[in-house]
């Protein structure tokens, strides 16, 4: 399942850990704005692959229950 996802490699692959991306997300407030632009944010702002980008949104959701 994604949200078992194996943290290292994302941090490897962006650079940040799972609790700074979840700080991000949190402060963007993916709940309120959604996934599709959650995603975009992530790409456009800190410049993250497209595909790692919905890793790590997906990845929140689950985490926050936003997603069964």
């Amino acid at each position: 399942r994604i949200y078992q996802f194996k943290w290292r490699k994302s941090k490897k692959a962006t650079g940040k850990s799972s609790k700074v991306w979840t700080k991000i997300l949190d402060k963007f407030d993916v709940k309120k704005n959604g996934h599709t632009l959650a995603t975009k944010y992530l790409r456009e702002k800190y410049r993250v692959n497209g595909w790692w980008a919905q890793v790590i949104v997906i990845r929140y959701e689950y985490k926050k229950g936003l997603k069964k």
